[in-house]
């Protein structure tokens, strides 16, 4: 569960998330999950949240599902995964909310990414697991919606990978990297009050790195859009068609 409380955002809104919002206090997320295996190589979660699940203004019943998924993992390097989860594209998304640094994800994350998607992946670790991918298909028709919007599917892809791993006395040093892509073609629906038609596609670079108790993550990302474009870079940017606005970020912890 989490719970916010927020103030002056009518006047100085940190970013466009939070304009014309109100001194408030927000049940952010109330989420209730179930998960488990069964016959020793199915693994599965089912998850829905109660909170208001979103930084709008909302009102009225809030209950959702935001995971519900089946994963077969008899093979470490090739496992499969179907039903709604996290599409593997942003290493900033992939990251649970209860290990991200600040109190919500950054405008870029939740700009340029594309959520959570009913669909199917293949997924594995390679190399000694110092490798990972992920491949996927989706709908591309966003959460809880049984509908594809055209006869193509969402396509995202991602490869991550263990660059250094060694020691630097007793400090433990390690730098990792990623990189991802998707593409999809919308189509104009009315039961989905969706209004754009034509290709999206989207790249992203990722680099994390520790070095005994500090550690730093870095991230650039960027959306094609029909003509126009739009581009994040480290966790705090945004610009609209023909346009690049970026507001970098630094984000860190250390261990006390």
């Amino acid at each position: 569960m989490q719970a916010n409380f927020e103030s002056g955002g009518t006047n100085t809104p940190p970013d466009a998330r939070f304009a014309g919002i109100n001194n408030r206090i927000l049940l952010r997320r109330a989420r209730i999950f179930v998960s488990g295996t069964y016959a020793e190589d199915i693994s599965f979660k089912v998850e829905s949240d109660f909170g208001a699940n979103t930084l709008s203004n909302k009102s009225g019943n809030a209950g959702q599902l935001t995971d519900a998924y089946a994963s077969w993992t008899k093979f470490p390097g090739a496992s499969m995964r179907v039903g709604q989860f996290k599409t593997p594209f942003g290493f900033e998304q992939l990251a649970s909310d209860t290990k991200i640094y600040t109190i919500e994800r950054s405008l870029p994350n939740d700009r340029l990414t594309i959520g959570r998607q009913v669909g199917a992946m293949v997924y594995g670790d390679v190399a000694d697991k110092r490798v990972s991918y992920s491949l996927a298909a989706y709908n591309g028709t966003s959460t809880n919606t049984s509908i594809n919007d055209n006869q193509k599917f969402l396509g995202v892809g991602r490869v991550a990978g263990v660059i250094v791993d060694t020691k630097s006395g007793a400090n433990k040093v390690r730098l990792t990297a990623g990189v991802n892509y998707f593409s999809t073609d919308d189509k104009t629906n009315t039961t989905l009050a969706t209004t754009f038609t034509g290709r999206k596609s989207g790249t992203g670079f990722d680099a994390q790195f520790v070095y005994g108790p500090a550690e730093n993550p870095s991230r650039v990302a960027g959306q094609q859009i029909a003509s126009g474009y739009r581009h994040g870079h480290g966790g705090q940017g945004l610009g609209g068609a023909r346009r690049l606005q970026c507001h970098p970020e630094v984000a860190g912890r250390r261990a006390l």
